[in-house]
């Protein structure tokens, strides 16, 4: 695949990840032949030459400028800002206090309290590895260190949360929450927090 910028990609037809790349700013040459055609794509750390001994098919695409593009959907700041909306999913009685609440350690992705009035920093992923707990760790012990903080705790929220990950969560007394798969289905949340807790469990 051989884009304008000058970009040239070569796949397989087992998957979409390229055996090879070369990516736009590298100096492109064409070497006609006798019997083959060969390109050069070189940039100052790296060359690649492909050589094309037969030509099944040539074909070019135009790219439609009026399209928006790739607009992706359920990522981790949507889920975020689904959480921040949804705090209740969390427990009865929970609120927000804020996204992106500032720590010694960076932002939390979410801060919220308990039913008691307890602070929570909460680290949202879709697939929460190791790093996930981490990250929750820091900011608990950061925050800690705040007026009103004391008793703050720490947890993971995502859709997938690794074996691994829960067990180091654990061992750092960091809660996990699993948002369930189909979080983007239940935007509209029925009123009783019970049946929102029912529909976690299932």
């Amino acid at each position: 695949m051989f884009k304008d910028d000058g970009s040239i990609s070569i796949h397989n037809d087992q998957s979409n990840k390229p055996l090879n790349y070369m990516g736009k700013g590298n100096v492109f040459t064409e070497l006609v032949e006798e019997d083959k055609v060969t390109w050069i794509f070189d940039t100052r750390k790296e060359s690649l030459r492909i050589t094309m001994h037969e030509i099944i098919s040539d074909t070019s695409f135009g790219l439609d400028l009026e399209d928006a593009g790739l607009e992706r959907d359920g990522t981790e700041s949507h889920l975020q800002a689904w959480l921040a909306e949804n705090v209740e999913v969390f427990g009865k009685g929970f609120t927000l206090v804020s996204r992106e609440y500032p720590t010694g350690a960076g932002p939390v992705d979410l801060l919220i309290r308990d039913k008691k009035g307890n602070p929570i920093a909460v680290e949202v992923k879709r697939v929460a590895m190791l790093g996930a707990a981490d990250q929750a760790h820091r900011y608990r012990e950061s925050l800690k260190e705040l007026e009103g903080f004391e008793n703050v705790r720490s947890m993971v929220a995502g859709v997938d949360i690794r074996p691994n990950t829960i067990k180091l969560a654990t061992k750092r007394d960091i809660e996990c929450f699993i948002v369930p798969a189909n979080w983007r289905d239940t935007a509209n949340l029925p009123e009783d927090i019970e049946e929102i807790l029912e529909l976690m469990e299932e």
